[in-house]
């Protein structure tokens, strides 16, 4: 999962397993300067944050989900010497924005399948982290916004029932 430099980068395992806490580290090592990266994590970086910073945005199934398992791990792994302001509560923005900036410049944007597919537009970014398997509309707009950057997709899941049926097509069987 770290070392795939593709387009479409994918975790496919059980519960428990970790799938989450690694999409979180994964956009982190993009957010974050890479001088202070370990030398360890330097080479999963593929963005440089430059002028304008790395913008990645993550999308999970719920707003419950959001607020119980993406922000709490988030808080617990992103670097506060990174974060804008210095601390995890001043760097994130909560609602419309949802988003967590960092002093580069970078962002991560936090949205949810619960939303207008209307509200996926209007974003260029760098990378796509997906915490379970999204809806085939949602990510085909998240795809869109890759564009600019040449960006990719992270996909962490457990696909059991719900949004698998064109994910094992296009992307489990690839």
């Amino acid at each position: 999962f770290f070392e795939a430099q593709t387009a479409v980068v994918a975790a496919f395992a059980g519960n428990r397993f970790g799938k989450s806490t690694a999409l979180v580290v994964r956009l982190l090592i993009e957010c974050c300067d890479r001088g202070v990266l370990p030398p360890w994590l330097q080479g999963y970086k593929r963005f440089d944050a430059g002028r304008r910073g790395v913008h990645c945005r993550i999308v999970n199934p719920s707003f419950q989900l959001l607020e119980s398992v993406i922000l709490p791990t988030f808080r617990r792994w992103a670097p506060t010497d990174q974060l804008k302001g210095g601390s995890f509560d001043k760097a994130l923005k909560g609602a419309p924005d949802r988003r967590l900036e960092f002093r580069n410049g970078s962002s991560v944007q936090f949205m949810t399948y619960e939303q207008e597919l209307a509200k996926f537009g209007g974003w260029a970014g760098h990378v796509v982290g997906y915490d379970e398997p999204p809806p085939s509309d949602i990510r085909e707009e998240c795809l869109g916004r890759l564009v600019d950057y040449g960006g990719y997709e992270l996909f962490a899941m457990t696909p059991l029932k719900a949004n698998t049926g064109w994910i094992r097509r296009e992307i489990f069987k690839k």
